[in-house]
């Protein structure tokens, strides 16, 4: 399956990848309250790049590789964690089109929704 993410805006689908369809993860952060015993995670959001932000204001924060164990090891705080999510994202490097209404909906069974509507802009 091709990663994607598919935003809602006016009433209209857009399916957001990298090129070829490479792979990525969010930014998130994860914390377990041992004196109510509930974990709760989150996806960072942003500012939406500027070739995005006519789609949405905002967007996940998407980590390039090479940060994962940086993001990962604990070690970075305060100014540090902010430099990897400013700096090390792949925001820029998003491709996007329109795609077909019926991609969100469940009871959808066709194949074909992920395709570009021609002349969407």
């Amino acid at each position: 399956m091709q990663p994607c993410i598919l935003s809602l805006r006016r009433k209209r689908w857009w399916l957001l990848q990298l090129p070829g369809g490479a792979g990525f993860s969010f930014a998130g952060l994860c914390a377990h309250n041992d004196n109510v015993g509930v974990a709760s995670c989150t996806i960072l959001t942003g500012l939406a790049v500027d070739h995005i932000a006519h789609i949405h204001d905002r967007m996940p924060v998407i980590l390039e590789e090479e940060a994962y164990h940086d993001w990962l090891s604990l070690e970075a705080r305060g100014d540090e964690a902010k430099a990897l999510l400013l700096d090390r994202h792949l925001d820029d490097a998003l491709v996007f089109h329109r795609v077909d209404r019926a991609v969100g909906n469940s009871r959808y069974e066709g194949t074909d929704t992920k395709k570009p509507i021609l002349n969407s802009l």
